[in-house]
């Protein structure tokens, strides 16, 4: 019988292989990963996996001490790896619905960018980048700022040892297995 972590590992990259099958997949889950923009991507690819429609996530301590909501009995977490560990550990995080509010607290806001906010964000990724964004539909820059970034940083995940072992670049990752990429050509 295979444990939970081992478990975790086969949604992932069944996940993620689903994902990367076609735009209406890939569309599908940047939607949730916009969401969780403060996790990062192999914890984004499981939570689309386990809740695809979750709006905001956070740790059991965090929802009842920084916004005093509590979750609810009997919710079931969204497993996640933990990170800076060598061998396989779950956590969990809860989903906003799976929580209540204290009385009289208002709901958590949840910021969504909204055309208003194109020609400031436009601006600033323009000075960050060293782009000019000007001309650019507000998709063209996010795209390209998002090629950019990944191109940046794929070198740390994929040296790291303590990196998970579907995000790592060697002989052990299941990014080789799902991934038809060279991702040394990248770096």
């Amino acid at each position: 019988m295979r444990s939970k972590a081992q478990r975790l590992e086969a949604l992932f990259t069944s996940k993620l292989s689903q994902i990367s099958s076609g735009k209406t997949e890939w569309t599908n889950f940047l939607k949730t990963a916009a969401r969780m923009y403060k996790y990062d991507f192999a914890d984004q690819v499981l939570i689309y996996a386990q809740r695809p429609q979750a709006i905001a996530c956070a740790s059991f301590e965090f929802w009842n001490l920084r916004m005093s909501r509590w979750v609810n009995r009997g919710a079931k977490g969204i497993a996640l790896f933990e990170h800076n560990i060598q061998y396989p550990r779950l956590t969990y995080v809860f989903e906003l619905a799976d929580t209540h509010a204290e009385r009289n607290r208002p709901e958590p806001y949840l910021w969504q960018m909204q055309a208003e906010h194109y020609a400031g964000v436009q601006r600033i990724l323009s000075e960050q980048m060293h782009i000019d964004f000007s001309k650019e539909q507000m998709e063209d820059v996010l795209f390209t700022t998002a090629i950019l970034a990944v191109k940046e940083q794929i070198s740390i995940y994929l040296v790291n040892p303590k990196a998970p072992c579907f995000i790592r670049n060697d002989e052990e990752s299941y990014i080789y297995l799902i991934l038809p990429v060279n991702f040394n050509a990248m770096i």
